[in-house]
């Protein structure tokens, strides 16, 4: 198993490089630095949003690791977690 089977990596598809005219087209990288610097171009983007931006599917190619969680499942289970660990344990 190699690094790149186990580390999620993206690739900016060249016909799609219009839009996003500092990065580079068709060269891997990993998938969380590719989203942090769409996120930097993305003036539109603050805060925790910056730190969560998805990649799109229709703009980037993507090899290795595992996809991300659909779009609120990672913050729906640490609620479910949170409010679990709140609950006093009864016994």
């Amino acid at each position: 198993m190699t690094i790149a089977d186990t580390v999620r990596q993206a690739k900016l598809k060249p016909e799609r490089a219009a839009g996003y005219p500092t990065l580079p087209a068709g060269r891997w990288t990993t998938a969380t630095g590719m989203a942090a610097l769409v996120a930097l171009d993305s003036p539109a983007k603050t805060g925790s949003v910056k730190e969560q931006y998805r990649l799109s599917d229709g703009d980037f190619e993507f090899r290795g690791g595992s996809a991300p969680d659909p779009v609120g499942v990672r913050a729906t289970e640490r609620a479910r977690q949170r409010s679990a660990a709140a609950t006093p344990s009864r016994g």
